[in-house]
């Protein structure tokens, strides 16, 4: 199961950089792909990110399990503007700036810099288009059960960070009974602010309604966990 999830993660990597990076070369398929993730990551700022969040708010992740302390992904609301709130994103050598409606949870602008410092400006797509790409990658999503049926535990874990106990629960994914629900887990905190990375929004939400009942922010799985957050009070 771990090593079904690196591979989802990885595709996740392969597809998301290329929404900075169209050149006259791309195939039809590399351009349907980055449609697709547009569309999703359009489709996921509604559960992605907490409409009471502040200027300052910060969450940084390294790999789960791991010795390295390196940090490889990082969230921060930057700036809010009578139009919403500014999000930086950062993993891979790009970065990604997104202004977010509070109100309706809606993407309004997107551009950044690609792994290589070039600025990009991908083109928003049209509310048909996203509804009509998201329900085909639901279809798809339907037949892989193991990674979009959950259900929430009662239970209450402490997660360590330096100085710091997180109390945090966690959803686990309704597998067959032979293999390990651990690896499954995603856990999350009310401490953390709500900040959730692209990646695991697509790797593992996808298109469940698990969003709608989770409080709090993304703190760890099988593939990252939290390094450090700033929560402005």
């Amino acid at each position: 199961m771990k090593y079904i999830l690196l591979i989802i993660y990885s595709c996740c990597i392969m597809f998301f950089s290329p929404l900075f990076a169209v050149d006259d070369y791309s195939t039809a398929e590399e351009m349907e792909a980055q449609k697709d993730m547009a569309a999703f990551m359009q489709y996921s700022v509604q559960y992605r990110f907490d409409s009471d969040l502040k200027v300052g708010d910060k969450v940084e992740y390294k790999l789960a399990n791991s010795e390295s302390d390196e940090t490889i992904y990082e969230l921060e609301v930057t700036e809010k503007t009578k139009d919403g709130m500014w999000i930086v994103e950062k993993f891979d050598g790009n970065e990604v700036h997104m202004l977010v409606d509070t109100a309706s949870k809606k993407l309004l602008d997107l551009w950044g810099y690609d792994e290589n410092g070039n600025k990009q400006e991908p083109e928003l797509l049209n509310v048909t288009e996203v509804k009509d790409r998201v329900n085909e990658m639901a279809m798809i999503s339907e037949q892989m059960e193991i990674l979009d049926k959950w259900e929430h535990s009662q239970t209450s874990e402490t997660f360590h960070l330096v100085g710091k106990q997180i109390a945090c629960k966690y959803v686990e994914s309704k597998i067959p009974d032979n293999i390990s629900k651990e690896e499954t887990r995603i856990y999350f905190s009310e401490d953390v602010p709500t900040l959730t990375p692209f990646h695991i929004a697509l790797s593992s939400l996808g298109f469940s309604n698990l969003f709608k009942t989770i409080d709090g922010g993304f703190v760890r799985n099988n593939i990252l966990e939290l390094k450090s957050f700033n929560k402005v009070k």
